[in-house]
């Protein structure tokens, strides 16, 4: 299983970052969750329960793991799919797993890191797939011989039977043919074995190449978002209110509902969508929010961001 090691990159920015280095070389961790990330009370912005990364799913967990055991340093190690650790018990038996966490990053910060991850996360299931296509050979082999196996001992079980003989030669061939059944159960046994094995190693290897289509296409599809993101924010069309764990995290909003015809045509960036400000417009009136309602405007997206929609 391959793992994009950045443990010394202390100024990696997202989710779990190792500064032990500006600490003297003590336990040091912070983690920055993604603008959509929710812990296990459903609070948005905070650091969602560990689980464990599965090379056939079509979709990382939002706090990936890859889990060790007896390690050169450790007795347990816990890594995102990056290579950086966030916990471990040392053969001292002291568990390394205090952890800082900080304000979540905002949407475009978040997907350029989900990005990297799916890049990482491909090239996992790339050698799973080689290491597949590597078994399928001999399973084949297996399969094929036991076929073959099959075939002789049922065409000796056929041929057993020999009517015209008297009954010392007949009972000769009862022998022979009581010995091809039993070989013909034996190889029936060994067929549906390796056919078994066969089916299922297919089954396995279907199951990951569909899935790396499906994390190919969502891969691609946040690297468009970033594009788009990052173009609507150097057009100062972008209303980024999507990072839900920073002091006032309304305030751009705020101040785009100050100036209403302005604001027309640009882009809401919520912690998990972009949605147009027009689109809020069909539904709450402009002239409340002109009347000094600007609260209605607000209550809705938020509610937006609540409900995840």
């Amino acid at each position: 299983m391959r793992i994009q090691a950045i443990n010394t990159n202390t100024n990696f920015k997202g989710l779990f970052t190792n500064k032990s280095n500006e600490n003297g070389g003590n336990w040091k961790m912070e983690y920055q969750p993604y603008s959509w990330e929710k812990n296990a009370d459903g609070d948005i912005g905070y650091m969602a329960n560990k689980e464990r990364v599965d090379v056939y799913a079509s979709r990382l967990p939002d706090n990936e793991e890859i889990f060790t055991r007896e390690t050169y340093y450790a007795k347990e190690s816990s890594k995102d799919i990056l290579g950086t650790e966030s916990y471990f018990l040392g053969y001292d038996d002291k568990m390394r797993r205090t952890i800082d966490e900080k304000p979540a990053m905002n949407r475009e910060d978040s997907l350029k890191v989900l990005k990297k991850k799916y890049d990482v996360f491909l090239d996992m299931k790339k050698d799973e797939k080689n290491s597949l296509e590597k078994g399928l050979k001999p399973l084949k082999e297996k399969a094929e011989a036991s076929l073959r196996e099959y075939g002789v001992a049922s065409g000796s079980q056929a041929n057993g039977y020999e009517y015209g003989q008297g009954f010392m030669q007949k009972g000769e061939g009862l022998r022979r043919m009581y010995n091809a059944k039993f070989d013909m159960d034996a190889a029936n046994a060994g067929l549906g074995k390796n056919f078994d094995n066969l089916y299922n190693h297919t089954k396995k290897y279907t199951k990951l190449t569909n899935s790396m289509l499906n994390a190919r296409d969502y891969r691609d599809k946040i690297a468009e978002e970033i594009d788009t993101i990052k173009r609507l924010r150097e057009s100062d069309k972008l209303i980024d209110i999507s990072s839900r764990t920073v002091d006032k995290p309304n305030a751009p909003l705020e101040a785009a509902l100050n100036d209403i015809k302005a604001s027309i045509g640009k882009f809401i960036c919520l912690p998990h969508r972009l949605i147009t400000f027009n689109e809020i417009l069909k539904v709450v009136n402009p002239r409340n929010i002109e009347g000094n309602c600007k609260g209605q405007f607000i209550n809705f997206v938020e509610d937006i961001i609540r409900r995840g929609i």
